[in-house]
């Protein structure tokens, strides 16, 4: 009954080893994962700031040219707020 301890002791530290192993692979793939969602997240900024500093630009360059605040679209009115009638 002796020699069933060893054997015992000796598949409970192999499973252990796997366990370990296994846990240590599903680590770096989680780490993995979380590094091209950071990637994702970053290119999706980088891509809406250079966007709305494109908008910034034209707006700007629009104001200069003809001292109008924004833009508008031909033939679209766009009623005041605070109208009197």
């Amino acid at each position: 009954m002796n020699e069933c301890k060893p054997l015992a002791a000796d598949r409970r530290a192999a499973y252990r080893a796997a366990a370990e192993e296994e846990y240590g692979a599903l680590a770096a793939a989680d780490e993995a994962r979380e590094h091209l969602r950071v990637q994702s997240v970053h290119a999706f900024a980088k891509t809406m700031v250079t966007a709305v500093a494109s908008l910034a630009q034209r707006c700007a360059e629009y104001r200069s040219a003809s001292d109008a605040l924004v833009p508008r679209k031909a033939g679209v009115y766009i009623r005041p707020l605070l109208s009197s009638t």
